[in-house]
């Protein structure tokens, strides 16, 4: 589930090794990939292997209790996660991870009571590649505990040293003390003396908490984090909180917990408390609250160099490598770092389960879907008793339009868990797609009747609303975002929701104008949250609403902003108010020159058409139908794209001038420009539709029912084909304007695509809508996902046949924007010699076969 992950990094969505059997052979739903697969991005995880290599590896086992009394069973993993944290501060030294190391005891079929002597040490040392194995032991008598730590020589297995401890057993204080001496201890005989390495000598003491049942619930909360059961370990971290209001680590707990859920605004003043109260933690644990603070407050840049100097100085931290990575897969789309990220974390730490679940969807979105569901196979036996991978993985084949498996994926989340809410409402959503809807209002009727986490309660009356709509009940719809309204006047998402469905609606309009006003009186107040920013811009200019009202907004966004990637974001959008109003402001430029570093260049996401390109487009037309020069800010965007060496802008910049051509009225020179990128003109695609979906995704509609070169020769259907272009000249084919789309609708799209010879080629997809994708009737690509088209966004290798190849596209739509971008690429995203696009004629299939002598049946 990668659901919620939306802002910034534990991301969906943000929607994370052998099978425990749960069952008969038969019940075994996932069955395990042929062969090992490698990390895509092995070499680059090499490099961090290798520089973690140079430092020492020890193992600490669990602590064994010597006095039998039950209700300090705690203490044998909380002992060790407690001196592990302390010696994790030291830099010259790598504290394998306990899973590793049970893992490898359970390989080896040894318990750690059964390391005795320096014969199993040496074994278990040796199994794990680890040059000093740590053993604990504690003993309650009265109200003192006894703690005892030996340490072993991974070598020969000999003793090197053993080191005790005495605390007060209800005494979190006096407990700390005694292990962070131990852990001094430990370090004196373990690192080797360096003064390039200065460390800083902070205790255990300093790090944690002075409760002892705030430490207990704050380890509840980690256990229930890593299971992806967020509204568990939000109640927990809680509770932490409660029995310790300066516990630094609960704090940053929590807000993880809230912002991967997508409470990212209540996240920010609980951060805060963790950054307030983090101040004398170590740089390991201090770091990530920092980076994480940063990232929510809009700082990314300032984030990542955070997470760049946590893993210049701890490059074994598989958590900081994760975090980071989930920056890249959700906020900057860029799937390979992402990969990369993902990748040395489970190299660092095989037992990640959240880098897992993230690793399958970043396969999942760069086409790698044997890699993907290899992943979620690994996950799934690390986790055999939790909901999350089977979630995780249904998800994912409902993407990929393999509904019925996604639901058999649901449903085994749901036998494990029958509350997790994420495969509720992922099953709820499957059953809409095969055209189940009273299963799906079912389902959803009762998660509202007993979900009582308000997050989950609100987002599943938002689906029941796109129920209704995909139903085709736009009234009910519009009730059920109106009292979501009426809750929280601020939910900008159920007001925009309410103006995409009537957007000629005087009383939502004002609604919108209103919330502007209240939005620009808490920026007066310093209570403006950034969340509102730019959803607020793009409705103004989607609905021609309050644009000058919200430029003061940005205006004064810019004055105050310190981080040059947010600060690029709001130039971009400032350029495009002043192309809408035929001008070009001075202070525009000086925003750009703000942020001209490298560094930060290489920081700028991918933009989708939906939030931004069609608004650039469209100011790009107009003022140079007002006569600005728009010729510098051509060059600026290329000059731009370049020096960040990025290809989604390279690319991009590439159509802006060809529209600057076609604005200028040379059309053909515009032509030719999009042809050497391999975007086929509008005029060469036919289309067919709309036709109205009343059963789901499922639904089949004449086009793909027959052959393409069927329905071509018989005139009754050749006739319902259509041209037609949108208003842009912008590389997107807008199926909204050109088909005069309505509600739950879907268009067909038809190219011809001409080659020579036999030719491997990527189909290359951005869309807004769902898609499914033939070519010479053979289905090649369905993403089933309605995101924003982000071009290149989806690639699948196909190979053409000599002559013409027909390309049919289908997007649908229950509400909102529907087109997409398409490109016919090489392996390398370059053009193909000799391979060319035009519309496909009606009878021609027909007349060849006449011509030829050929009879075929129809």
């Amino acid at each position: 589930m990668k659901k919620y992950i939306i802002l910034f990094f534990i991301f969906l969505l943000p929607g994370v090794l052998l099978f425990t059997r749960c069952g008969g052979e038969n019940d075994r739903q996932i069955k395990l990939a042929p062969r090992p697969m490698g990390a895509i991005m092995q070499d680059k995880v090499k490099i961090i292997r290798i520089a973690v290599e140079e430092k020492k590896k020890i193992a600490i086992l669990d602590f064994e209790n010597a006095s039998n009394i039950n209700d300090a069973e705690w203490l044998q993993n909380g002992l060790m996660r407690m001196l592990a944290s302390s010696l994790k501060q030291s830099r010259q030294l790598i504290v394998l991870q306990a899973s590793i190391v049970h893992d490898v005891l359970s390989h080896l079929d040894m318990r750690p009571q059964d390391v005795k002597n320096s014969r199993a040490c040496q074994r278990l040392a040796s199994a794990l590649k680890a040059e000093a194995i740590i053993q604990g032991f504690y003993r309650i008598k009265d109200d003192s505990l006894t703690v005892k730590v030996l340490l072993y020589d991974g070598q020969n297995g000999e003793l090197l040293g053993a080191f005790t401890g005495v605390a007060r057993t209800r005494d979190m204080e006096s407990l700390k003390s005694a292990v962070t001496k131990l852990a001094w201890q430990l370090r004196i005989d373990l690192e080797e003396k360096q003064d390039a390495l200065p460390e800083v000598n902070r205790s255990l003491a300093d790090v944690s908490t002075n409760s002892l049942e705030a430490y207990k619930n704050y380890l509840a909360g980690v256990e229930k984090r890593e299971q992806f059961l967020m509204p568990e370990a939000i109640a927990f971290f809680n509770k932490a909180i409660e029995l310790d209001s300066t516990f630094a680590s609960a704090y940053f707990g929590l807000a993880y917990s809230m912002a991967t859920i997508g409470l990212v605004a209540q996240s920010r003043p609980i951060l805060e408390k963790a950054v307030k109260y983090s101040e004398y933690l170590p740089e390991r644990e201090r770091l990530p609250i920092l980076a994480m603070n940063a990232m929510v407050k809009g700082e990314p840049f300032k984030a990542v160099a955070i997470y760049n100097k946590a893993i210049a100085l701890f490059p074994e931290d598989d958590e900081v490598h994760y975090q980071l990575g989930n920056y890249y897969f959700s906020m900057m789309q860029d799937y390979p770092r992402a990969i990369e990220r993902f990748e040395t974390a489970i190299e660092l730490n095989p037992r990640h389960k959240l880098a897992h679940n993230q690793l399958a969807y970043a396969y999942a979105r760069i086409g790698e879907m044997e890699h993907a569901l290899y992943i979620l196979e690994k996950y799934a036996e690390l986790a055999p008793n939790e909901p999350n991978p089977y979630d995780s993985y249904g998800e994912i084949l409902q993407r990929e339009g393999r509904l019925d498996e996604a639901v058999q994926k649901f449903k085994m989340a749901l036998k494990i868990k029958p509350d997790f809410w994420p495969a509720r409402l992922h099953l709820a959503s499957a059953y809409q797609d095969l055209g189940k809807f009273r299963k799906a209002k079912t389902m959803l009727k009762a998660m509202l009747a007993d979900t009582t986490f308000a997050k989950q309660k609100r987002t599943t009356l938002s689906m029941l609303a796109w129920h209704e709509i995909v139903i085709g009940d736009v009234k009910e719809a519009e009730k059920i975002w109106q009292s979501i309204l009426a809750e929280d006047a601020n939910d900008i998402s159920a007001l925009l929701s309410l103006l995409a469905l009537r957007p000629e609606s005087e009383i939502y309009r004002r609604q919108f104008v209103q919330f502007v006003d209240a939005q620009l009186q808490q920026m007066r107040e310093n209570r403006f949250s950034v969340d509102y920013l730019f959803p607020m811009l793009l409705a103004a200019f989607r609905y021609n609403l309050a644009i000058d009202k919200i430029e003061r907004a940005f205006d004064s966004a810019a004055s105050t902003a310190s981080d040059p990637v947010f600060s690029r974001a709001i130039a971009a959008y400032k350029l495009i108010i002043d192309f809408q109003k035929g001008r070009v402001a001075d202070n525009t430029s000086e925003l750009f020159l703000k942020s001209q570093n490298a560094q930060v260049l290489q920081l700028i996401r991918p933009a989708s058409w939906d939030e931004y390109w069609r608004f650039y487009f469209d100011g790009l037309r107009k003022a140079q139908q007002n006569g600005v020069n728009v010729k510098p800010w051509v060059k600026g965007l290329q000059h731009f794209a370049g020096k960040s060496n990025n290809a989604h802008f390279r690319l991009q910049s590439k159509i802006v001038l060809a529209a600057s051509e076609y604005y200028s009225g040379n059309r053909e020179v515009a032509e030719n420009m999009l042809a050497s990128v391999s975007i086929p003109c509008e005029r060469f695609w036919k289309f067919i539709g709309p036709f109205n979906m009343t059963r789901g995704f499922d639904e089949k509609f004449w086009p793909e029912k027959r052959s393409v070169g069927e329905w071509l020769s018989q005139e009754k259907y050749a006739k319902a084909m259509f041209q037609g272009h949108d208003d842009l000249f912008d590389g997107y084919i807008d199926l909204k304007q050109i088909g005069n789309t309505s509600y739950n609708d879907a268009v067909y799209a038809l190219l011809q695509i001409n080659a020579p010879t036999f030719k491997d080629a990527q189909l290359r997809i951005g869309m807004s809508g769902k898609l499914k994708v033939w070519l010479n009737d053979k289905p090649v690509m369905i993403k089933n996902i309605h995101g924003k088209a982000i071009i290149d966004n989806y690639i699948t290798t196909v190979r053409l046949r000599p002559g013409a190849n027909r390309l049919l596209l289908r997007l649908n739509t229950p509400v909102g924007e529907m087109g997409f971008y398409f490109r016919l690429t090489d392996k390398n995203g370059g053009a193909i010699e000799q391979v060319d696009f035009n519309a496909p004629s009606a009878f021609a299939e027909k007349n060849a076969e006449i011509q030829n002598g050929v009879k075929k049946g129809v």
